[in-house]
């Protein structure tokens, strides 16, 4: 869905908010499950994080963040490298 907005906008990176709600709902369902999805979704995160312009999709992916904490427990660590996310 996100590959799909992107196209839509023209290749631009940018997100969604209700593709965000949609990964945050399949986190807090997979658990540490989710953790073989965060190398794709991981840039995806990166990109909302960056986007203050789109006030609504930087404060859900601000809130999305906590979210991640709480499913990945200890392992969300090893993305908060920016140069793993890139």
């Amino acid at each position: 869905m996100i590959s799909a907005y992107q196209q839509v906008r023209g290749g631009a990176q940018v997100l969604h908010e209700e593709a965000l709600l949609l990964v945050v709902a399949l986190a807090n369902a997979a658990g540490l499950g989710f953790e073989r999805f965060m190398t794709h979704f991981a840039p995806h995160l990166r990109v909302g994080l960056q986007n203050y312009e789109e006030v609504q999709v930087c404060l859900t992916t601000t809130r999305m963040v906590g979210d991640l904490c709480t499913a990945l427990e200890g392992r969300i660590a090893g993305y908060c490298d920016a140069q793993r996310i890139q």
